[in-house]
């Protein structure tokens, strides 16, 4: 087994004087606030990121309309490609999802059989029901666009956790990070 890499080998020579440089700066009135995911600037009062939507006060996730927003930063970023999503994450998605996919896949049945007890005559397992051939199509469609969406996420972020390359280690301390 290698033996990592001494810490002293990586710093520049300067590395003193450097660090207490960094230490002199001080924050002024002049200074802006940048999104913690992309660094681009913010406004004081903004609770998302301009640039990539990602959230960047607390009220961002309490909000309903930013929590949106916030949410939806989370699945962009976890169905980015290139990015590889942790274990636990893949799990939570599957989890979350595939009920859900097997919940519309059942209205679609559902809404299926309707559609032939009202093409057939036949009075169905809930007479009274069926609204007409109209509706019960249109649901069924509606079931189908969301049951595709669910499929198609979750298909993202699977592929993206099998073909992104391996975290990086961390030659100093063994830690992985991306």
């Amino acid at each position: 087994m290698n033996n990592p890499p001494n810490l002293s080998d990586e710093l520049p020579e300067d590395w003193e004087t450097m660090a207490e440089q960094a230490e002199m700066v001080e924050s002024g009135p002049d200074d802006q606030m940048v999104c913690p995911q992309c660094f681009d600037p913010i406004q004081p009062l903004a609770h998302l990121c301009g640039k990539c939507g990602g959230p960047v006060s607390a009220r961002a996730m309490v909000d309903p309309f930013a929590s949106i927003w916030g949410e939806g930063y989370a699945y962009r970023q976890v169905t980015k490609v290139g990015s590889r999503p942790s274990k636990l994450l893949l799990i939570g998605m599957w989890v979350g999802f595939v009920p859900g996919i097997l919940y519309f896949f059942g209205y679609i049945l559902f809404f299926g059989k309707e559609i032939l007890d009202e093409v057939s005559g036949v009075d169905g397992d809930y007479p009274g029901f069926s609204n007409g051939i109209g509706s019960s199509l249109f649901a069924m469609m509606i079931m189908a666009a969301m049951m595709c969406l669910h499929i198609t996420i979750l298909r993202r972020v699977t592929i993206n956790y099998f073909r992104a390359k391996e975290p990086a280690q961390d030659v100093v301390t063994g830690q992985m990070f991306e």
